[in-house]
């Protein structure tokens, strides 16, 4: 191990680790990656940048960054270099490592800068990169020709190696890189960038269509089991730019290791959301209140995140967070019952909807204001869409909804078909459910106001059942944590927002094989089989599918900048790509 100097500021730098990794999938015992582990000793948390070049003899071989949110003490940030830039260099090591450590606030601020120096390393240790190139353009998907100015950015987390260029006044570039397997992302300002995976081997094209940037959504769901418990769930939809946000938080921002962390995902900055909001106060208060009654927090909040995990996952990234809340006044089922809710009024870049589940047999009558505010769905569920600011105010602004509902006294609550074709499937220490749900109701009528599921588990066929599901489950699927060893059997049942549960599923089973710690089930299911348990025991996960939409407006945002004409038909061969 090989210690720098202490830095300014208390930092001490070193070398704790390093060495070569082959991570061709059939092992060809040459080293695509240089992993070199830099101790830093910090004085204060916060969140840093360490960047590094080898180099031999004053010349540079092959850089490599990362980023971090560290606490205040010792920790190893890793550098990944790429072994084809060591191989390509024709340099044998040890290497000097030059090494630059900035701590990242409202701007940049250098703690330290040093170097020292690596074992020793042979260049024929290396894979040795195949050239190859990739050729293409980048047009306007309206038709509206080339676009000047965007970026095409080719990664392979596989060798750490990424390049970049930028299209030339008529849309074409050129990335001049090596052969193997490659994430490809095109975007310009405010295009919505477009991901492709690419093998690149010799010489290829590959040419985009960029259209505008997608709305980002923030989908809030109001489901209620009676008027007096009220699961509120939120789900932030990162639309715009979607799968290459992943890869940018974690390449760009980030530590580069494939996988988005919760440090790296602190960097978005979220829009307003008072259902956020209250969540986190665990009161309802000025969010909403029902025939002027507001809810308090009954339990945690449960977050489930799409975007903390693989790097390169498909699906668009989302945030989703939801808790359960209980009024201290129970209004039972009364002849009309008025929704106020405050929300954020539309901004350029959000949408904002709520959807709402209501209990028993409530109709629309009414809404308001009408010139902001649209309620799509006038029936059980009812969805309303905030728009924007009629006054057209470039600060966050928010508007009070009213919506008046009446019961339908003829209204008997009806209790949903139990789901089928249940399957279990051990994956490691934990078992995967998935099954249908019901579309009706064991009376025949369609089913209009489904809440979720529960989810049960016993240890034999027939009778010890008990809830397993901590929360109400929205998708038809479920991942058990906590099973114990052996033979597990499970059944589904189906709750609508009545409080009407199902009878059981058809049982499935499913064989874990290694004991692990369990997880304490959460209330027993009863023996009969037409009604399990007290409905007001629920906690609910909702996600609202809702679709996010792209406004027309933001179709026009790249149209004045596009040049008219489609440009030359053969391309410049110019590299104008650019070395991280």
């Amino acid at each position: 191990m090989d210690w720098f100097e202490a830095g300014p500021g208390g930092i001490v730098a070193g070398i704790a680790s390093e060495d070569g990794v082959d991570t061709d999938p059939v092992p060809d015992g040459l080293l695509n990656i240089l992993r070199v582990a830099v101790r830093v000793t910090l004085d204060q948390e916060g969140r840093y940048r360490l960047e590094g070049t080898l180099a031999s003899g004053g010349v540079p071989v092959a850089s490599a960054a990362t980023t971090a949110r560290l606490s205040a003490g010792a920790s190893d940030m890793t550098l990944a270099f790429s072994g084809w830039e060591i191989s390509a260099s024709g340099l044998d090591g040890p290497y000097d490592l030059w090494a630059t450590l900035s701590r990242i606030s409202s701007g940049s601020t250098v703690v330290d800068e040093t170097s020292v120096r690596t074992a020793s390393y042979a260049r024929s240790a290396f894979a040795v990169p195949v050239p190859a190139v990739i050729v293409g353009r980048v047009v306007s998907g309206y038709g509206l020709g080339p676009m000047a100015g965007a970026e095409v950015w080719a990664l392979s987390y596989a060798n750490a190696f990424s390049r970049r260029a930028l299209t030339n006044a008529t849309g074409w570039y050129t990335l001049s890189l090596n052969a193997g397997a490659y994430l490809l992302v095109a975007d310009r300002g405010e295009a919505q960038a477009v991901v492709r995976s690419i093998t690149a081997w010799g010489s290829q094209w590959s040419n985009f269509s960029l259209y505008a940037q997608r709305v980002n959504g923030m989908y809030t769901t109001l489901t209620w089991q009676g008027w007096r418990v009220l699961t509120l769930s939120t789900r932030q939809l990162l639309a715009a730019d979607g799968l290459a946000l992943r890869a940018r938080l974690d390449w760009d921002e980030g530590d580069r290791d494939g996988l988005v962390s919760p440090a790296e995902e602190a960097l978005l900055a979220p829009p307003p959301s008072l259902s956020e909001d209250a969540m986190d106060a665990g009161d309802t208060g000025v969010l909403l209140a029902v025939n002027g009654a507001a809810y308090r927090a009954s339990g945690p909040v449960v977050r489930a995140d799409s975007l903390v995990g693989d790097a390169l996952a498909t699906g668009l990234p989302s945030i989703e967070r939801s808790r359960l809340f209980v009024s201290s006044f129970s209004p039972g089922s009364p002849p009309k019952v008025g929704l106020s809710l405050r929300s954020p009024y539309d901004a350029v870049d959000w949408d904002y909807r709520f959807t709402m589940i209501v209990p028993g047999g409530y109709r629309y009558i009414g809404h308001s204001p009408d010139d902001s505010v649209v309620m799509f769905a006038r029936w059980n569920p009812f969805l309303l869409d905030v728009e924007g600011d009629p006054l057209g105010g470039t600060e966050p602004s928010f508007v009070d909804v009213g919506v008046l509902l009446y019961r339908e006294t003829s209204y008997a609550p009806s209790t949903p078909l139990p789901p089928i074709g249940l399957s279990a499937a051990a994956e490691g220490s934990s078992v995967a459910l998935a099954w249908t749900g019901p579309t009706v109701n064991a009376d025949g009528t369609r089913i209009v106001n489904l809440a979720g599921y529960h989810v049960y588990r016993a240890s034999a066929s027939g009778s010890g059942f008990s809830r397993v599901s901590l929360a109400l489950v929205l998708s038809p699927s479920f991942t058990d944590p906590g099973p114990g060893p052996g033979l597990n059997y499970y059944v589904v049942t189906a709750v609508n927002s009545d409080g009407m549960e199902s009878a059981a599923s058809l049982e499935a089973a499913a064989q874990v094989p290694l004991a692990v710690s369990r997880i304490p089930m959460e209330g027993t299911m009863p023996h009969s089989e037409s009604q399990f348990g007290n409905p007001w025991t629920v906690a609910a996960v909702l996600v609202l599918l809702g679709l996010h939409r792209l406004r027309r407006r933001r179709d026009q945002r790249l149209r004045p900048a596009l040049p008219a004409s489609l440009g030359e038909a053969t391309p410049p061969v110019v590299d104008s790509c650019s070395q991280e």
